[in-house]
């Protein structure tokens, strides 16, 4: 394993891979008996209006961690509207009941998320689903996460598995 580094290119026929090395600002490569990409993964982002709002955020990183904690310190918002009730959403859900003074709970099921509309601000003003409008001024999103795998199927036409893996030999 090597810090620090990114696979860049891989050659299938000669069973080797091109790394970028970052801190070193060069490029090598390396050979391989068996390949194995531990892609990592994105937050699933919905593809819709307005997801440039302030005040809306993806988690992926402890960084993305800290910022919607440095947002609900600095902006004191008091209508949080957390989507997904996965691990992330969840631990995001007890972190604003932790910093927000005021604190009700409400859970919607088998609603479809339609868009966000934003203020003249640019800031989140409110989640639309397909049953109603919710007033929001933070906005979590922990709908799940996507393997990062362009690399491997964009270029190399690796083959993805149900839950968009890579398999291939």
């Amino acid at each position: 394993m090597r810090i620090r580094h990114e696979v860049i290119e891989i050659d299938l026929e000669n069973k080797r891979v091109k790394v970028r090395n970052f801190d070193e600002e060069k490029d090598f490569w390396e050979h391989w008996d068996d390949l194995l990409i531990p892609t990592g993964a994105s937050p699933f982002v919905p593809n819709m209006e307005n997801m440039d709002a302030s005040g809306i955020f993806a988690l992926s990183t402890l960084q993305s961690g800290i910022n919607v904690f440095n947002f609900i310190k600095k902006k004191k918002p008091t209508r949080a509207v957390v989507l997904g009730g996965g691990y992330i959403g969840l631990e995001m859900a007890d972190l604003i009941l932790k910093c927000m003074t005021e604190q009700h709970v409400k859970v919607f099921l088998k609603e479809k998320l339609v868009k966000f509309e934003k203020n003249a601000g640019g800031s989140i003003k409110s989640v639309i689903t397909d049953k109603q409008t919710i007033p929001a001024n933070i906005v979590i999103l922990g709908m799940g996460v996507k393997p990062n795998a362009e690399l491997a199927t964009r270029k190399y036409h690796l083959q993805t598995t149900l839950q968009k893996g890579i398999s291939g030999r």
